[in-house]
């Protein structure tokens, strides 16, 4: 029972009350309720304190009802009604409507075409960009050079290198928030894939324009997925793919997204270029990589309340925006994923710094020690951290193949330039003692590292300290054999 009716049935007791007053005089009994007899007449009143208190609560639940009785078209009403999301949906008046960032588009959305299946219809936006479209500095001709195995090992899947690149598929979500979630809603999939004729880039973008069309959206999406070999997202795997997968499950629909081979940009941009770049989210990268800068853009946490005011005002301004933005990040996913696996393929980079780190993620993924051409160029570097770096790498790719001498050379190299780099001394230090078996060679290369350092860190003393005593153990150890002619082998020398 709403409160209006309860409202109506307190009324209608108080009449019963005073009908029933009559046969029952007895004054007193009434007062102890709030109700008071004059005597000219037996009817009921109420103390003033008391009826303005009932207005004002008959104030508030007039309020509450007149605003429920303002609700939205249902969704199959608004889709009959509104086939095409450029017309505005019929609202009352009254509706609140809640403040939103004006657009900073004048235009209207791209135009699109209605998408039917079995589970409904959405609008889809379709753009085809020719190949010499140029995006920063790339153009979408060169999409097609992208080397997939460069993919293979930016993604750490080698079943990416037995694809092309035109299998890809690029993915972008715009979404109700970023919490997650089954609350979070997916209302724009835009997908996008390179033509392997023409060497055209084809942009699809899926918009939800009500909660009901998700299904068909979502139904779509499987079946472009169903076409390509493996996805290309900017954070896919913390976020896309995962609330996908949850959107899918809801809609009781096979997942076929969370096993397919997947290249997330985000982590090797981290890897090539956090040492120089605070941010590494993708307008960032697209700025700093291709050479495009965005105007006029809609910043992401606006999005949410965009759409929101979108299914009250049915305004296209409000989207605009949204279909450009989504619009750019496929465009930069696609360029990015270029620029980087030319970087890897061709070894050219801004500074030195990327290029140590480009060799750094080719040894790290390939496991092949023989590809060090370019860790020796930078060895050689004028700057002494880029240099110190690559021939630290270059040691302990030549200790992995188990090149000893080699390892040997830099470590020293190493340790004349740079006689404070405790990890080095270390490495040298434990060769000496478990390779060569030379004590006394390991106990010099330590205590040589304590003279000159001065100031040690706590827990560096506390390792040296360790390894000094063990190895004067093994030399007192060696000497009491040699004195008794049980001396070691020849290779333990105890000279």
């Amino acid at each position: 029972m709403g409160l209006k009716d309860r409202l109506e049935k307190i009324s209608q007791l108080d009449e019963h009350n005073s009908a029933a007053s009559t046969r029952f005089p007895n004054a007193a009994s009434k007062q102890k309720a709030g109700v008071t007899f004059t005597p000219e007449t037996t009817a009921p009143t109420t103390s003033p304190e008391k009826q303005h208190a009932l207005d004002e609560l008959r104030t508030k639940i007039d309020a509450i009802m007149n605003k429920n009785s303002l609700v939205p078209p249902t969704p199959s009403v608004r889709r009959e009604a509104h086939r095409r999301y450029i017309v505005p949906a019929p609202r009352s008046d009254n509706w609140e409507t809640t403040q939103c960032p004006p657009s900073r588009s004048s235009s209207l959305p791209p135009p699109g075409r209605e998408i039917s299946n079995k589970h409904g219809c959405f609008l889809m936006v379709e753009e085809t960009l020719p190949a010499s479209y140029s995006h920063g500095k790339c153009r979408i001709g060169d999409f097609s050079e992208t080397c997939a195995n460069a993919l293979s090992l930016l993604a750490n899947q080698k079943t990416i290198g037995n694809c092309r690149c035109t299998d890809a598929l690029f993915l972008d979500l715009e979404t109700t928030g970023l919490a997650g979630g089954v609350g979070t809603f997916p209302f724009m999939i835009g997908i996008g894939w390179l033509d392997g004729e023409n060497g055209s880039f084809i942009i699809e973008q899926l918009f939800a324009r009500d909660f009901s069309e998700e299904k068909a959206c979502l139904t779509y999406l499987l079946e472009a997925v169903a076409a390509r070999s493996f996805l290309i997202t900017f954070n896919g795997k913390a976020y896309d793919v995962n609330l996908l997968a949850t959107r899918l499950t809801l809609n009781r629909l096979m997942d076929n997204l969370t096993e397919m081979p997947h290249l997330d940009l985000l982590h090797p941009c981290r890897r090539l270029f956090k040492h120089r770049l605070e941010n590494c989210s993708l307008t960032n990268m697209e700025t700093q990589i291709l050479g495009h800068f965005r105007s006029d853009d809609i910043p992401g946490f606006e999005i949410p309340q965009r759409y929101f005011a979108w299914l009250r005002r049915r305004e296209p301004s409000l989207i605009s925006d949204i279909f450009y933005h989504n619009r750019l990040d496929i465009i930069s996913m696609a360029g990015l994923a270029w620029s980087l696996s030319k970087m890897l393929v061709e070894g050219k980079t801004a500074s030195e710094r990327d290029t140590l780190n480009v060799e750094r993620l080719k040894i790290e993924r390939t496991g092949n020690g023989n590809d060090i051409e370019g860790l020796m160029g930078l060895s050689e570097s004028s700057d002494r951290t880029v240099a110190l770096e690559a021939m630290e790498m270059l040691a302990m790719t030549h200790k992995k193949e188990e090149r000893w001498q080699e390892a040997v050379a830099i470590w020293e190299k190493i340790i004349a330039n740079y006689p404070r780099h405790y990890p080095v001394v270390i490495e040298l230090s434990k060769f000496y003692e478990h390779k060569e078996r030379h004590y006394r060679k390991a106990l010099a290369t330590l205590e040589g590292f304590i003279k000159k350092a001065g100031f040690i860190p706590r827990f560096q003393r506390e390792e040296l300290e360790q390894r000094t005593e063990r190895l004067k153990k093994k030399i007192r150890r060696a000497l009491e054999h040699q004195q008794r002619d049980l001396c070691p082998p020849t290779g333990q020398d105890c000279q």
